[in-house]
């Protein structure tokens, strides 16, 4: 997995890119970082260019979003597509993790 880190007029965008699997543990500290850090007007999963994530990377996302949560800064996901899209359908991890609209 890498990923990589932009600001758009609304916050922050987070671009995954690649496969997040239980071996990317690690790496996704860099990116929990961004989520405890100061906050932004929000923040922003891009999961297009994942392609593939397993349980352990769906639970990456989840402390994400619990770590975001304690400077209250909102967490939305957009552009999972693929098999990535249909095991967030799937699962409705947009019930955990809201759709950008």
């Amino acid at each position: 997995m890498e990923f990589e880190v932009h600001q758009d007029d609304h916050g922050t965008v987070i671009r995954l890119i690649g496969r997040l699997t239980f071996d990317d543990h690690q790496k996704f500290r860099a990116v929990n970082a961004l989520a405890g850090s100061a906050p932004s007007r929000r923040l922003v999963l891009d999961l297009s260019g994942l392609e593939f994530i397993d349980s352990a990377g769906l639970g990456m996302l989840v402390v994400f979003k619990d770590l975001a949560s304690r400077t209250q800064t909102p967490v939305f996901q957009t552009g999972a597509r693929g098999v990535v899209g249909k095991l967030m359908d799937l699962i409705r991890f947009g019930a955990v993790i809201e759709p950008l609209h």
